[in-house]
């Protein structure tokens, strides 16, 4: 997230987290925003926001000028930083259908060619696959951690059972 802005020479990058529920979307990670907005500004996971619209349509979303688009319509955090063209792309996790959405975003009016999207999918194939890695990493934790317990649990069972018929 931090790298695409120079790369794409844009000047906002977002990592947006579909929540339970699938309402609304958080700001996971970002470039280019105000101070204070990662981890807390969420928009709608709907049709009328272009993060949700983007999930629901299942492909990646170009946006020539956010000031005059028509199928959804611009977050307030779109607004109150000045963006006019971008694109989104879904975060495909194998755990569920959707991690979320990678968007790349510029105050300048600016066409975004094929190359651009696929080199942004790419970034979000990216990004899913160490999701899923630290997913399963989490859960192979908890499982170590559940058999310890239960081999703990087996072994104090036993050894009290041996001590008392000592």
């Amino acid at each position: 997230v931090a790298l695409m802005p120079r790369i794409l020479g844009i000047e906002f990058c977002s990592v947006f987290e579909l929540l339970p529920g699938n309402e609304a979307l958080l700001l996971r990670a970002g470039s280019g925003w105000r101070e204070g907005l990662v981890m807390r500004e969420t928009v709608s996971a709907k049709s009328d926001s272009q993060e949700g619209f983007t999930l629901l349509s299942g492909a990646p979303v170009i946006i020539a000028d956010l000031r005059t688009e028509t199928r959804f319509h611009p977050s307030a955090l779109m607004r109150d930083h000045g963006v006019v063209s971008g694109m989104n792309v879904i975060i495909r996790a194998r755990s569920r259908p959707h991690y979320g959405v990678l968007s790349a975003h510029t105050s300048k009016s600016q066409e975004f060619s094929g190359v651009d999207v696929d080199f942004l999918q790419s970034a979000a194939n990216v990004l899913a696959a160490a999701i899923e890695s630290r997913r399963l990493e989490e859960e192979l934790l908890c499982t170590v951690e559940r058999e310890q317990q239960r081999i703990g649990q087996d072994i104090h069972d036993g050894l009290c059972h041996q001590l008392a018929g000592i």
